[in-house]
């Protein structure tokens, strides 16, 4: 059975500017933006990219639902920013960020699924002696994020030989919304300023929020996307518009020039 994640902070500007559009409560517009998520997880992909599907189609969602008319209901998602239209493509807004219980859960169940169903096979007597058996695959991983890894080193903290030791959490990055897809740390966009120029850090957030909406692509890190192709993008794109610092390497006095003697 599938279920959504209504968090308390979906109580916002967005829900009242949506009750105000449709003439409502806050209660029916709630209910109106549950009845989206519900079609959602059927319809949706994991990053919101709803597949062959226009606002007609939406709009049969509400039918019998409320009594506003289901076009004005959708009109009304668009304009107070649940949905989007991304190059004719329409997406679930922040759909990972809002369900993403739902998926972590799915992927959870799905791998469980497989591990006892290799194990029952396993247990099962192997009509081909010598047969190795099955091995039980691997923990899925989420969107993005490489389905290997490197081993972990030897311990060097006593912890008892055959065993892992712990891994350390890594510390959650604070990150801002810099666009509609595109989310960096303060210090990350602070540094795009310092090495590209402002105008220029701007046009690869720019580039880089266009790339993920129109391709449904997610990045586990979009500061690590944008050094890896988005720079060598936009240096191409927009000639001379990159302004870097001037570099001081081989006179350590370059800095001194022009001034007093």
């Amino acid at each position: 059975m599938a279920w959504i994640s209504v968090h308390d902070h979906v109580d916002g500007k967005k829900l009242r500017r949506l009750s105000k559009m449709l003439d409502c409560s806050k209660a029916e517009a709630l209910g109106i933006l549950n009845f989206l998520w519900f079609w959602g997880l059927n319809n949706a992909d994991e990053n919101g990219r709803i597949e062959d599907a226009d606002r007609g189609d939406i709009a049969e969602v509400f039918f019998g639902k409320t009594d506003i008319p289901p076009e004005k209901v959708v009109a009304a998602l668009f304009s107070s920013g649940w949905l989007d239209d991304v190059g004719g493509i329409i997406y679930l807004h922040d759909w990972s960020e809002w369900q993403e219980q739902w998926y972590k859960f799915r992927r959870k169940r799905d791998y469980d699924a497989r591990r006892k169903r290799d194990e029952r096979a396993r247990n099962r007597k192997d009509p081909q002696e010598g047969q190795p058996p099955q091995q039980t695959p691997p923990e899925p991983k989420a969107e993005g994020e490489p389905a290997g890894g490197d081993p972990c080193p030897p311990a060097e903290d006593g912890t008892p030989e055959g065993q892992q030791p712990a891994k350390r959490k890594k510390p959650k990055r604070e990150t801002v919304r810099m666009a509609e897809f595109v989310h960096l740390t303060e210090v990350e966009y602070q540094k795009l300023c310092t090495e590209y120029g402002k105008q220029a850090a701007d046009l690869m957030v720019k580039e880089l929020d266009l790339y993920k909406g129109s391709k449904g692509k997610a990045y586990k890190d979009d500061y690590r996307a944008i050094l890896s192709w988005v720079v060598d993008r936009v240096e191409k794109k927009y000639p001379g518009v990159i302004v870097r610092p001037p570099s001081t390497e081989g006179n350590p006095f370059k800095e001194y020039e022009g001034g007093d003697t």
